[in-house]
């Protein structure tokens, strides 16, 4: 799965050619279609440009270009769908706190995968100001179980798939995840519970489960904050099936 043809047509009518210097989608971003249909390593900065949409500048101009330019320098990233080996369904979330200056809102993500290949992905700015790191990442594991339970719903009616497995939440927030996992609370996390009391209850029942990882390795940290080089080619090669990393 991959839009080639689209990015050279984008590229074709802002005039770019291949330029092997840009190596990272921009500091902001766009080209919002593109990002939530084939291409997660861009969503992150069309949703910062986005908020710059109604009274953009020429700053806001030149970071559109720069993302054209490093779509157009991978325009052949694509996702296999026919590398789906399993019905296994697991997931990434992770969250910056408090990432956007004018705010104070924080920046949460999650990337879906069903047997090996990412199949959904998502990421947004919060829409209330979360009062620890915490409090950000769990509200980013809501979001990602919400999806994960309208996946399963649907393999439950679909005969393609016989039986889903429990799905997976990989974080590397070992706070949210002891959080999920066990009734601690005190005065700065009553309102947490109140709000998202239903993830324990699914957590409890066995629907899903939350283990921790390393940071480094999850996925789902190209939907929190402004990446390098590397970082991006690292984590595009657990999205794309043809990138290779070094």
């Amino acid at each position: 799965m991959s839009q080639t043809a689209y990015i050279h047509k984008l590229a074709s009518t802002y005039h770019l050619v291949p330029n092997k210097l840009v190596k990272v989608p921009v500091t902001v971003g766009s080209l919002l279609f593109l990002a939530s249909r084939t291409r997660p390593d861009i969503l992150y900065s069309v949703i910062a440009l986005s908020q710059y949409s109604g009274a953009h500048t020429s700053k806001h101009v030149k970071a559109l270009m720069q993302v054209l330019q490093y779509v157009l320098n991978t325009a052949d990233y694509c996702i296999e769908l026919t590398q789906c080996s399993s019905d296994r369904v697991w997931s990434y979330s992770d969250a910056s706190w408090a990432d956007d200056p004018l705010t104070s809102l924080s920046f949460g993500g999650f990337i879906v995968y069903l047997g090996g290949v990412p199949i959904v992905w998502s990421c947004k700015k919060q829409s209330s100001v979360a009062c620890s790191t915490m409090e950000a990442e769990f509200v980013a594991m809501v979001n990602c179980v919400r999806e994960i339970y309208c996946l399963c719903s649907v393999f439950d009616m679909c005969p393609i798939f016989n039986y889903v497995v429990t799905p997976i939440v990989y974080s590397d927030a070992m706070s949210s995840v002891q959080f999920t996992q066990n009734d601690v609370e005190n005065s700065r996390t009553k309102h947490i519970r109140v709000k998202y009391h239903w993830l324990r209850k699914w957590h409890r029942k066995g629907f899903f489960n939350v283990l921790k990882i390393p940071g480094e390795i999850n996925v789902a940290d190209i939907f929190t904050k402004w990446l390098g080089g590397e970082r991006i080619r690292f984590l595009c090669a657990k999205v794309f099936s043809n990138v290779p990393y070094f």
